[in-house]
């Protein structure tokens, strides 16, 4: 990391920050300082406070107390608008691009070229952005392609993109890689590099640890609000970072507990898979046994969510497909989940949630007509069985009428995983399921996982992080190129021996 000159004045100074809202103070008294090309990590548990205070410096939400100023000068800004004028801008872990409108237009904005009075340019402003797409690893995106029918990971580098490309005297960073593959991670780091070395001072938040010690300077933690600790990254290790986030002394995270590779007898087969083949899957053969945590890991693109979706109906395959011994036809996501099938998808938000409904609702929308009578909704009964599943998952909300939007990332996929567990699942696919989690939240999510195995469900575990896979699973099978290339028992994989897998195969494939 970059040395940063400890006697300049800052570039930015927050004193005495406080948010309140009814019956909850985000943020207590914060205090925050940068310097020309330092990096700072924000951290601290979902709710914490940490993305208040990022929203609060670019100008989306006010402070009800404190003071900011910029070189020395106090500053207000009524908009993220006058905030960026200032040069700090915003890199929202939301992905925040408009979906109807090009990838040129997304990334230029207001600078798109125009010609003499005024008319667009529209082969310069093609030009520009292919350019930046070469630039941050997007050269298979066409410039004129609706931006809606990227990737997720890709709308999220475009979104990044361009925030970076504004050269920002202060970057705040939310998040930038939950939905972003290793290759485009790397991406991220380098553009954070340059960003510094042009003197931009950054803020950075992720949920994933080694991040901060990748690239920051300093950590700045806060817990329920206040400032607790701060210290340079190169004087704490991660079971410290742990322990100041969450205030007590946790288990390691990604530590496999001894009793999972102990003997056990064999067990039925709860998932059978022959010759399942679709327009991105090649013949994959696959068993997964009642009580069984299999680590589905590979590279980025080589089928693990497409074969997620297939399993829950969502696009026509070849091949045999059976639940307990009994073949399936999934047609459909209802089929799957008739045939005890379920699946938390990678984007929670968009696909496995509806944020403007209550906990409640949210809870019962796959399970309605068993909380129903005889076709009507008991609103009575429905919130006492929401309530239960709320305390069996750890949901954390005053109430179950509580708006799911409105809670952390960690208590939002408790709630996805409790709607399906609440049906009587024999088949649980989880595509990423701690992306966007806080590290408390993610080891009560694990102990969730284990405890529906210990019940008997099959479960099929889709990590981009393969400590994650490596925690979780009894048995790890990697995936190439729309094909299964290999396995090994969860006890015995490594991050090198998985990695090597994948890339042998991907070799091949290309020979």
């Amino acid at each position: 990391m970059s040395a940063t000159d400890a006697t300049a004045p800052p570039l930015l100074r927050a004193t005495g920050i406080t948010k309140r809202y009814p019956g909850v103070r985000a943020l207590d008294g914060v205090a925050l300082e940068l310097r020309n090309g330092e990096a700072v990590g924000l951290v601290g548990e979902n709710g914490s406070g940490k993305s208040t205070l990022l929203k609060i410096l670019a100008g989306r939400i006010a402070p009800d107390e404190g003071t900011i100023e910029i070189d020395g000068a106090p500053v207000r800004w009524s908009s993220p608008a006058r905030a960026l004028d200032s040069g700090i801008a915003l890199i929202a872990q939301e992905v925040h691009v408009q979906d109807e409108l090009s990838v040129a237009e997304n990334l230029l904005g207001q600078q798109l070229p125009r010609r003499r009075f005024g008319a667009i340019d529209w082969s310069a402003a093609a030009r520009s952005a292919r350019e930046l797409l070469d630039s941050i690893g997007l050269a298979h995106v066409s410039p004129t392609l609706r931006t809606g029918r990227l990737s997720l990971h890709d709308q999220q580098m475009l979104s990044i993109a361009k925030v970076v490309r504004l050269r920002p005297r202060v970057a705040l960073f939310d998040e930038p890689t939950s939905s972003l593959t290793a290759a485009e991670i790397e991406r991220l780091y380098a553009m954070i590099a340059q960003l510094r070395a042009g003197g931009t001072a950054i803020v950075y938040i992720t949920h994933r640890l080694q991040e901060y010690f990748d690239l920051t300077d300093r950590v700045v933690v806060l817990r329920d609000g206040q400032l607790v600790a701060e210290s340079a990254t190169t004087e704490i290790d991660e079971n410290g970072l742990v322990e100041r986030m969450v205030g007590r002394r946790l288990v390691r995270l990604f530590e496999r507990p001894a009793e999972k590779d102990a003997e056990r007898p064999p067990r039925p087969t709860a998932l059978r898979v022959r010759g399942l083949t679709t327009r991105t899957l090649r013949g994959i053969d696959l068993e997964v046994a009642a009580g069984e945590i299999v680590g589905i890991a590979g590279q980025a693109g080589c089928g693990r969510s497409s074969l997620a979706g297939t399993l829950f109906g969502q696009w026509p395959y070849d091949g045999e497909i059976a639940v307990d011994g009994a073949p399936v036809a999934l047609g459909s996501a209802a089929r799957a989940v008739r045939a005890g099938i379920a699946l938390v998808p990678e984007d929670r938000k968009r696909q496995g949630l509806v944020l403007s409904m209550s906990i409640a609702e949210n809870l019962a929308m796959p399970s309605w007509r068993d909380v129903a009578r005889g076709g009507v909704r008991r609103p009575a009964a429905e919130t006492a069985w929401a309530e239960g599943l709320r305390e069996r998952f750890g949901i954390r909300a005053v109430s179950v009428a509580t708006v799911a939007g409105a809670l952390s990332g960690g208590n939002q996929q408790k709630i996805v995983i409790a709607k399906w567990a609440a049906r009587g699942l024999r088949v649980l696919v989880l595509d990423e399921p701690t992306r966007g989690v806080d590290v408390g939240a993610k080891a009560e999510i694990y102990r969730i996982v284990e405890s529906l195995a210990a019940e008997g469900v099959a479960v099929l575990v889709i990590s981009s992080e393969l400590h994650e896979v490596m925690r979780l699973a009894d048995r790890v099978v990697v995936m190439a190129h729309g094909e299964l290339v290999g396995e090994m028992r969860g006890r015995d994989a490594t991050e090198e021996a998985i990695t090597a897998m994948a890339f042998a195969a991907g070799k091949e494939s290309e020979v």
